[in-house]
């Protein structure tokens, strides 16, 4: 699901009232359970892949993934970019993406 952003650290910069991207949570279901970013898809990482065609995601779109501590994260964003998506952003961990979006947490 495409989320509203708030705005984007780590060398990216986005102006916060225009931009929308994918967000990918890669943490467990248990974690998954205990709270995740509204309109966040849920994946395993090593299906990130599968995720983002299944959900018809394009090359161009913007994309934040994240998990516990931003090891999973960067091995998907690995893949995604050698798939040829261009706007990857880790996110890291939960508590990093949630003040990147700036979005509801759903429990």
């Amino acid at each position: 699901m495409l989320v509203d952003v708030m705005g984007i650290s780590g060398g990216a910069v986005v102006n916060a009232n225009a931009h929308r991207l994918w967000v990918f949570d890669l943490r467990e279901e248990s974690a998954w359970q205990q709270g995740h970013i509204a309109g966040a898809e849920r994946v395993d990482w090593q299906q990130i892949g599968v995720a983002v065609e299944a959900l018809g995601v394009s090359l161009e779109q913007r994309i934040l993934i994240y998990c516990n501590s931003g090891q999973r994260s960067k091995k998907a964003r690995d893949i995604l970019v050698y798939m040829g998506y261009t706007q990857v952003v880790n996110g890291e961990s939960w508590a990093t993406a949630k003040e990147i979006v700036g979005a509801e947490i759903l429990k």
